[in-house]
């Protein structure tokens, strides 16, 4: 299980990759509603900028279980927005929080971070 685990984290999108979102996967989760998406898109950023913060206060006081929670969340509103391959990496961050695969979240995390933030200056300018 944790070689399988070591498998999946070790796949990787490139930065691109990261930061695009499928518009129209985005509003077939909403309904095919423009009007609905647009919403989703904002409310996106202002969990976002309630998430960072948290995940700076986890990672820095090593509390692993709470920073997996925290990217179960970011991956599921990363996922409604049509931001897959971010949401897969969000998800990735939430099994090596869920393991405590210290080495994994410690790695990746300056990146993950980075990578969020320019997802969501990306989400505002559509807004």
């Amino acid at each position: 299980k944790q070689e399988m685990l070591r498998w999946f984290q070790n796949e990787k999108a490139s930065h691109e990759n990261l930061l695009e979102i499928d518009r129209e996967l985005g509003i077939s989760y909403c309904m095919e509603s423009e009007e609905l998406y647009m919403e989703v898109l904002a409310e996106f950023c202002s969990q976002m900028e309630i998430y960072m913060p948290q995940f700076e206060e986890y990672f820095t006081n090593e509390k692993w279980a709470d920073y997996a929670v925290i990217a179960h969340a970011v991956k599921s509103n990363s996922r409604t927005i049509g931001a897959t391959a971010f949401a897969d990496l969000s998800f990735k961050h939430e099994c090596a929080g869920k393991t405590e695969d210290i080495s994994f979240i410690r790695e990746g995390y300056a990146e993950y971070i980075s990578t969020l933030k320019e997802l969501v200056e990306n989400v505002k300018k559509t807004i």
